[in-house]
């Protein structure tokens, strides 16, 4: 099958030439038992300009992901067919064509700061983690940048850049491995000790 659409960029920076550079736009297959490898990917090929083509695609379901420098620009969303897609899989059939795709980049990322109580009555920095996840379940999955673990700095201070925007859960737990710590399990439970966060979509410049 086929995967297809355009690309746009949102805000003042000059968008990266993809004649000049390369952009390497691609489809990672989801839902495998071992790990991601290039024989199982697709490369696309992106024009700056608009266009952007995914060919000869397995069935499969997929995440897109840029593996290229985009000077300063980040994925800020991913479309199709007007859903939201972003961080959720790409659904591809067998000999299917998909149009529709739309991609936008930002060079504007969000940021998420906060202040966690530390040293004296409370653990210290050292020992604690500050878990941010969405609070819509389906953003539970593995590599989704929707789940996140920041460790404050000596002052409690802690920040977090790249995150879609949405509404967050924000507990704090004992140190943690994100990869290997919060499965779904894991965040259910965290909800009924976590604060709620919004993060908005940065302003234009």
């Amino acid at each position: 099958g086929t995967v297809s659409g355009r690309v746009q960029f949102e805000g003042s920076s000059p968008p990266p030439d993809c004649r000049r550079t390369a952009c390497l736009p691609f489809l990672s297959l989801r839902g495998q038992k071992t790990a991601p490898s290039p024989a199982t990917d697709v490369r696309g090929l992106m024009d700056e300009a608009g266009p952007i083509v995914f060919s000869a695609v397995p069935a499969g379901s997929y995440a897109f992901e840029m593996r290229s420098p985009m000077n300063g620009w980040t994925i800020s969303a991913v479309s199709l067919g007007g859903h939201d897609l972003t961080d959720l899989p790409i659904e591809v059939g067998p000999r299917q064509d998909i149009s529709g795709l739309v991609v936008t980049f930002s060079d504007r990322p969000t940021e998420l700061s906060g202040k966690t109580p530390v040293g004296g009555m409370s653990p210290t920095a050292d020992a604690v983690s500050i878990v941010v996840f969405s609070t819509d379940r389906r953003f539970w999955g593995a590599g989704t940048r929707r789940v996140r673990v920041a460790r404050p700095d000596t002052s409690g201070q802690s920040r977090l850049s790249g995150l879609p925007p949405g509404e967050y859960f924000v507990p704090v737990v004992s140190v943690c491995d994100a990869e290997a710590e919060l499965d779904a399990s894991r965040l259910s439970a965290l909800e009924a000790t976590a604060t709620r966060s919004t993060v908005r979509k940065p302003e234009p410049r």
